[in-house]
């Protein structure tokens, strides 16, 4: 029984530690450039070498965030109806978050799409989403 109370709260104190540490990069990043790290803002461009480390379009979103329950469902049916694999980054899970930062993704809004290499924040309509990822 001590054993399952010591797992619990070592995996707690590890969860709060990754939050603090994603929550501290977006404010510092919103004021500083950490070398290797992409603040994701609307309308930015990543560079080739970034671009590659992630899928043609890459969502991050929440769970908890209201915006993205609907630009979610919207970017799931163009993935079926186009028979593309998108990529989706929850930042309520932590195993995303170690992903994103690892990539050096620091998104400073969610949802945050990130389609052929361009950054886009906030929901879009299903058609303006279609756009981007046709091009």
């Amino acid at each position: 029984m001590i054993k399952n109370k010591t797992g619990g709260i070592i995996a707690l104190v590890v969860a709060i530690i990754l939050i603090a540490a994603l929550a501290w990069l977006i404010v510092y990043s919103k004021h500083h450039t950490i070398p290797g790290n992409v603040n994701l803002e609307d309308g930015a461009v990543l560079d080739a070498e970034k671009c590659a480390e992630i899928n043609d379009v890459t969502m991050i979103h929440s769970a908890s965030c209201p915006h993205c329950a609907v630009a979610v469902p919207i970017l799931r049916e163009l993935e079926q109806e186009l028979n593309m694999t998108f990529s989706y980054y929850d930042l309520s899970i932590d195993k995303d978050k170690e992903t994103l930062v690892s990539l050096g993704m620091i998104p400073t809004h969610i949802p945050t799409a990130v389609i052929n290499c361009k950054v886009y924040v906030g929901v879009r309509t299903k058609e303006e989403y279609k756009e981007a990822i046709l091009g």
